[in-house]
């Protein structure tokens, strides 16, 4: 009568154990479609050398890490107790060693410049981490150039299905916040804008979503259409008259409006 529950928590206590903890996907999210590849990855602190992910990268691939967890290389000496990943871990791919920055916190996003294997190690002199204690989970995102404009609301829907997981939530507002982030975050929205290419539309986008690097984008667009505009029209006195209702004008004196 008892075998089956004590067969299912045998079952479960593995799986826990073998590190089976990784993101929920999305059914909506398709590998290969809207990512290359996803993995998580564990970092004990004690690791003998590298540790190896399995995962090997080709220039020109979009990487997102995000990591996660603490650990001790000194046990009982605070300055080498609770390191942080942005402290300690170090990745590295092929022969090139990567470093999170101190001011993006836990998470990294780059474009590969070198192929070959990812690779993770806590920083330690050697044959010194025997003492280390705890782990760094580490969340591994490959994409190709074209899946980088949605990347941002797929970053999202993951959070959404994983509203458990608050050290990703942390992660993704870290990322969000940082240079690179926020240029993820607003790029599709940017794309929409500049195809349309209209004066209106780039006035409607500086109106809405401030503090972006694609503000200044939006300006330098906003100078070049009333420069053409203007070219065109130079001799058209009646185009430039502020009080006939010209629909050329309307746009061009919202503009400088707005501008000045």
């Amino acid at each position: 009568m008892h075998r089956l529950p004590l067969l299912l928590v045998t079952i479960l206590i593995f799986l826990v154990s073998c590190g089976v903890n990784k993101l929920i996907i999305p059914s909506k999210l398709k590998s290969g479609k809207d990512y290359e590849l996803y993995k998580r990855i564990t970092v004990k602190a004690n690791a003998k050398g590298w540790v190896e992910t399995g995962v090997e990268l080709r220039k020109g691939h979009k990487v997102l890490v995000f990591a996660s967890g603490l650990v001790d290389t000194w046990p009982g000496v605070e300055s080498y107790t609770h390191k942080e990943a942005f402290e300690i871990l170090l990745m590295k791919i092929g022969q090139e060693a990567h470093f999170f920055a101190p001011t993006d916190k836990n998470q990294k996003y780059f474009t590969i410049s070198s192929p070959g294997k990812v690779t993770f190690y806590v920083k330690e002199e050697a044959n010194r981490n025997k003492d280390n204690t705890g782990e760094f989970t580490v969340d591994l995102f490959v994409l190709k150039e074209h899946q980088e404009v949605n990347l941002a609301e797929n970053l999202i829907k993951l959070s959404e299905a994983n509203k458990n997981d608050l050290d990703f939530k942390k992660n993704l507002d870290s990322f969000f916040n940082s240079e690179a982030g926020k240029e993820i975050k607003y790029k599709k929205i940017w794309l929409k804008y500049s195809r349309q290419d209209t004066l209106i539309g780039y006035l409607e986008f500086l109106e809405n979503y401030t503090g972006n690097v694609y503000n200044s984008l939006a300006f330098e667009r906003i100078d070049e259409i009333i420069y053409r505009t203007y070219n065109k029209y130079f001799w058209n006195l009646k185009a430039y008259n502020p009080f006939n209702g010209d629909k050329i004008l309307k746009p061009i004196l919202k503009a400088y409006q707005s501008l000045y």
